[in-house]
């Protein structure tokens, strides 16, 4: 084996430090579909997962941002997104750390799901 030998938390640092650095990943506009939502209300934060046909990102809001989005996010929504990606060294995963979202009606991903349970 050759090279430098690095510590895992190290390795998780420099990856953050790239993404926080990418410009198009520290502001970013992305649509999806909402599942595995969870609303923490003590904190206020949201934690959910975006998706489409053939793909799916973590996303997290924080409290001062999720007050202000002027409605209730929920299971199958499609909204738009904008924030910055960015890695959670402790886990070594990395989120989509939202701090705006608007509603974009009801996702075809949902509406196809219950059509199925209902056949």
């Amino acid at each position: 084996m050759k090279g430098r030998i690095f510590k895992v938390s190290q390795i998780n640092s420099y990856i953050r430090r790239i993404f926080d650095s990418d410009v198009v990943l520290s502001e970013l506009r992305v649509e999806g579909e909402i599942s595995n939502f969870k609303d923490h209300y003590s904190s206020g934060h949201l934690y959910f997962t975006l998706k489409d046909e053939t793909g799916s990102v973590d996303c997290v809001m924080f409290g001062p941002y999720a007050r202000k989005i002027g409605f209730k996010p929920y299971n199958g929504l499609e909204v738009l997104v904008c924030g910055k990606v960015s890695l959670y060294e402790k886990a070594g995963r990395y989120s989509i750390y939202v701090n705006e979202m608007l509603p974009a009606g009801i996702g075809a991903l949902y509406i196809e799901f219950e059509r199925l349970k209902n056949k």
